[in-house]
């Protein structure tokens, strides 16, 4: 009776320590980056995604989710991502157009997909495990992505995407006792994220993988046999939930949808490019260009070097409760899974390397983990250069993610940017009357910057932005918004305004 007391004093003390470190991980999330909640919207889909999710009442709730991503409105591709859309109404009911709003939302999102990370952290690597979770959780909520992803709310589907397919996978049971539960919240899970973007559709298969190879003690021992069909059982609910999705996804849609560029062939051929994209953005000391042709290659070279690093260390000597799981080999498939669907979009953007975000998170939280485990067994020196190395990837977002006082230069520039814009298309437009045509000097739609010897592109705002801030703006005006083009546009009738836009010569 005495040890049953004193392990569940243990287990208590472990929970409660893990609940701290949580709060700090929370914390030191909003503490970084609240400065971005006064910015306004950046990014071209912000306000069609906002014109697109009006609710009035219940029955509008049922056609924004069963409607196409902005009302079709997005002129490269056919998408349907209810959950965004649906966000996006709540946020539109509780704030009206505000950015204030809309950016603590996402904000919100980034802090519990940090949180999310935290706890997988400790489902991979073990409940006591709080050095991996404290690291992984810090390195998601403090990495200079936030740069990338908060200050444009129709990045949001990324971030649910990311959020609910780390929640699902942080619901794999740690022991042999039945997971029925958790199978069906993992099946909520994958719905979730497959409404959010279309890169939740691994949520099952990986399921399947962190159950019967990630976690070899769960589900039939060391027998493969018993172990597959315990991992198909756990992960069914999550595959119907995936072909719910896929079925309104095609009725909706009329058909598969996606990106004009999306290739399958393309999430084979791309791979290379996809994996130094990534690893630039994640761990940037390998992404530093050293020449137009070399960059690519040394950047692939340096993340399979760390991997491999990794690789190594599973296979050592290390604590029971870390030695006893295979977290590395769900994480090989999740990150071979991604890379390949990132190909297939056929699109580069910076911010697609934020599903990477938590696997990198985890595999420093791993190396941190090990480095104490070697220091408790007596390897101090071991111990001290691993620790030593997780700190040296921690500080990478500490030095140059949110917790960087100053807005970046870029991000400033762009925020006034955008508000001298609207500014001006309002004072000439409440000057204007009905019948007349006002020729209004645009934004350019990207701010094009260089950082770290890297272009980089910021999204502002393009016609078809301004077409539904005017809509959101306006609601009673009858206006017709143009580009500027070679044929002059028709004369406005009596009762409308024609506004055309006037681009900078470089964005025509």
């Amino acid at each position: 009776m005495g040890a049953e007391s004193r392990t569940a004093a243990r287990t208590s003390g472990v929970t409660l320590a893990a609940c701290g470190l949580a709060a700090v991980v929370a914390l030191a999330c909003f503490y970084a980056w609240y400065g971005l909640l006064s910015l306004p919207f950046f990014g071209w889909d912000a306000y069609p995604l906002i014109a697109s999710a009006h609710v009035e009442g219940v029955g509008d709730v049922g056609k924004l989710l069963t409607a196409e991503l902005m009302d079709g409105r997005y002129p490269l591709g056919d998408f349907y991502r209810p959950w965004v859309q649906l966000s996006f109404a709540i946020d539109r009911a509780l704030w009206g157009v505000e950015p204030f709003g809309f950016h603590l939302t996402d904000l919100s999102l980034w802090a519990a997909a940090s949180l999310a990370t935290f706890v997988l952290a400790r489902t991979l690597f073990g409940p006591r495990a709080l050095a991996a979770a404290l690291f992984s959780g810090l390195f998601f909520a403090l990495h200079p992505l936030g740069w990338e992803v908060l200050p444009a709310p129709a990045r949001r589907a990324d971030l649910m995407a990311v959020l609910f397919t780390v929640a699902a996978f942080a619901c794999v049971p740690r022991t042999e006792r039945p997971a029925r539960l958790r199978a069906w919240l993992a099946g909520l899970f994958a719905m979730l994220a497959c409404g959010s973007k279309e890169s939740g559709v691994l949520v099952a298969p990986l399921l399947f993988v962190f159950f019967a190879l990630a976690r070899p003690a769960v589900g039939g021992g060391a027998s493969l046999g018993p172990r597959l069909r315990a991992a198909l059982a756990f992960a069914a609910p999550a595959l119907v939930s995936t072909a719910l999705y896929l079925a309104a996804r095609f009725v909706v849609i009329g058909g598969l949808g996606g990106g004009a560029r999306a290739s399958v062939l393309g999430g084979f051929f791309q791979m290379h490019e996809v994996m130094a994209s990534a690893a630039a953005a994640l761990f940037p000391p390998f992404g530093t260009d050293v020449s137009a042709h070399t960059s690519d290659l040394l950047t692939v070279l340096g993340i399979v070097t760390l991997i491999g690093a990794a690789v190594a260390l599973s296979r050592g000597k290390a604590e029971p409760s870390l030695a006893e799981r295979r977290p590395l080999t769900g994480l090989l498939f999740w990150a071979g899974l991604t890379i390949f669907v990132t190909g297939v979009s056929g699109d580069k953007r910076a911010w697609y390397a934020l599903p990477f975000l938590p696997i990198a998170a985890l595999l420093v939280g791993y190396v941190a983990e090990h480095a104490l485990a070697l220091q408790r067994r007596g390897a101090k020196l071991g111990g001290a250069a691993l620790l030593g190395l997780a700190l040296l990837l921690l500080a990478y977002p500490v030095r140059s993610g949110g917790l960087v006082r100053e807005t970046p230069d870029s991000i400033a520039l762009g925020a006034r940017s955008i508000q001298d814009f609207f500014a001006r298309f309002d004072t000439q437009l409440l000057l204007s009357r009905a019948g007349q045509t006002l020729t209004v000097e645009a934004l350019r739609p990207e701010l094009v910057f260089t950082a770290n010897g890297r272009e980089k592109r910021l999204a502002l705002h393009t016609d078809y932005s301004v077409r539904a801030y005017a809509e959101l703006r306006y609601p009673g005006v009858k206006l017709r918004i143009e580009r500027v083009t070679a044929t002059p546009p028709e004369p406005a009738a009596s009762d409308e305004r024609v506004v055309v836009l006037a681009f900078p010569p470089a964005a025509n």
